[in-house]
């Protein structure tokens, strides 16, 4: 996860479950809006 320039990134990599012996990883990345406010419950 990384914010820069008013957004955030957040990349997801895994390996999938069912193809253990294929040479490769699943990735998906994901960039949404930044908000300033943050919400606090207590």
């Amino acid at each position: 996860m990384s914010r820069e320039a008013g957004q955030v990134r957040v990349v997801v990599e895994a390996r999938p479950p069912v193809l253990r012996g294929l040479p490769f990883e699943l990735r998906e990345e994901a960039v949404a809006a930044a908000e300033e406010t943050v919400e606090v419950r207590t």
